[in-house]
């Protein structure tokens, strides 16, 4: 972490070089002070890379806007909350007004959650401003509250999921009063749109450690108020295969996982599907027949009741749905998987090396993958060649065969030739599927 010093330094030099923070200071020092808030701060702090900026004023918010109209493109939906969003050279500032009844800095901040997101920078005088040792608690690595955590939860809810995301997903201890404000405060998480909660999940999953955060959900009994559909998966055991539970199995899998939402999300529900899909044979061994299929049905329930895009629930539902294919698959298997898996194969791959068996040796493992790739890579090349999954004939071809008119038994029959022409690429010749059709329909 950076000395004050440092970020002082650090900090001049953000602002010194960006264009919209030069702008900013030449249109509002003479009306207004003007701090860097937040986020950028911390993260600065910490070494890591900034994104977004974020700043406060003494100056009522609309004549802020009044100011800077002529020289940035202002969006102004947020301004009945004090917030407008100033654009300069492509590059977004988001501007609030001093925020709690004594319209100063340290009130402002007092309400900004926790000591570590308190941290404000002059961008006029490029001083430090911690009336809350922000600094301090990000260098010993604890998760504190600017104000008594009650106050602050009941201000808005979800803070307290911020609070996860805050402490556990990035390592950092959490402070008691908090854990006690959380365990009488929880319930309220009820309140807050569903949207909020996945923005939430969406930034817990790509941080450092996602899976403690989900092992204190269940420490504190949060996991069912937040993530029901997850809670069967806990103390759900396995079979032989298997070390671990489906949920610290589940926990392992996402931990191995890059830092990819789509890959973490397929990784936390991949197995969501087990605990309802149990049965025991003879010899008292547990079975998971089919779950995969499971998972996709509640999976599906659970993307979609948290609001997340189109394109990403249908990511994540095509790699859980065929996180179970053979890596020793070969030929019309190989070919059968690129077509199903399309443009998702990076993300599948992804989750395929990170549920490795766990009782199979890494050798073992690597070895079947290597092998999977480089027959991957040759059904890809021949393909590059050849136009394997563009049919020979058309369906109008087929209704002029079989004297039919356009109908749902036409593109049935295009499928089975589909099949056909995956399991064997030779067979994909005008004449051969003239006749095949023939023989198989025309008696």
């Amino acid at each position: 972490m950076l000395s004050k010093d440092m970020l002082e330094h650090k900090l001049t030099n953000l602002i010194n070089n960006n264009p919209l923070l030069i702008k900013l200071i030449d249109l509002l020092k003479d009306f207004s002070k003007i701090y860097l808030v937040g986020g950028i701060i911390r993260d600065i702090a910490l070494g890591k890379k900034a994104l977004d900026i974020d700043l406060c004023t003494s100056l009522n918010i609309n004549e802020v806007s009044k100011i800077l109209e002529k020289s940035f493109k202002i969006i102004d939906t947020g301004i009945k909350h004090g917030t407008i969003t100033a654009i300069f050279d492509h590059v977004h500032a988001e501007i609030t007004e001093f925020r709690g009844e004594k319209n100063s800095l340290e009130s402002d901040l007092s309400l900004r959650d926790f000591t570590i997101n308190a941290i404000a920078f002059d961008i006029v005088e490029k001083k430090l401003i911690d009336p809350f040792n922000g600094l301090d608690d990000l260098k010993n690595n604890i998760l504190r509250c600017t104000i008594d955590p009650n106050i602050v939860f009941n201000d808005d809810p979800l803070r307290m999921v911020r609070a996860f995301r805050f402490s556990y997903a990035e390592n950092r201890k959490l402070d008691e009063n908090i854990i006690k404000a959380l365990k009488t405060n929880f319930d309220k998480i009820k309140t807050v749109s569903i949207e909020r909660i996945k923005d939430e999940l969406s930034k817990i999953l790509v941080f450092e450690n996602p899976s403690l955060v989900f092992k204190k959900l269940v420490e504190f009994n949060f996991l069912d108020t937040l993530f029901p559909e997850i809670t069967p998966m806990v103390n759900c055991a396995q079979n032989k295969y298997h070390v671990h539970d489906v949920f610290n199995h589940t926990l392992d899998v996402l931990e191995n996982t890059p830092p990819i939402l789509e890959t973490r999300l397929a990784a936390l529900l991949h197995d969501i599907g087990k605990p309802h899909t149990i049965s025991v044979d003879s010899d008292g061994e547990r079975h998971f027949y089919g779950h995969e299929k499971e998972s996709v049905k509640i999976a599906k329930k659970f993307l979609e009741r948290l609001c997340f895009p189109n394109k990403t629930i249908n990511t994540v539902l095509n790699v859980v749905n065929l996180h179970m294919r053979d890596l020793e698959a070969k030929g019309a298997g190989i070919r059968r998987l690129i077509r199903e898996l399309g443009d998702d194969f990076n993300v599948w791959l992804m989750l395929v090396k990170a549920d490795r068996p766990p009782k199979m040796p890494k050798s073992e493992f690597e070895k079947r993958l290597n092998n999977f790739l480089k027959n991957y890579n040759f059904e890809i090349e021949e393909q590059k060649r050849k136009d394997f999954f563009k049919l020979k004939i058309t369906g109008e071809d087929i209704m002029k065969i079989l004297n039919l008119k356009p109908s749902k038994e036409v593109g049935e029959i295009k499928n089975m030739l589909q099949e056909l022409i995956i399991e064997d690429p030779s067979k994909n010749d005008r004449e051969f599927l003239i006749n095949y059709i023939k023989e198989t329909f025309i008696n």
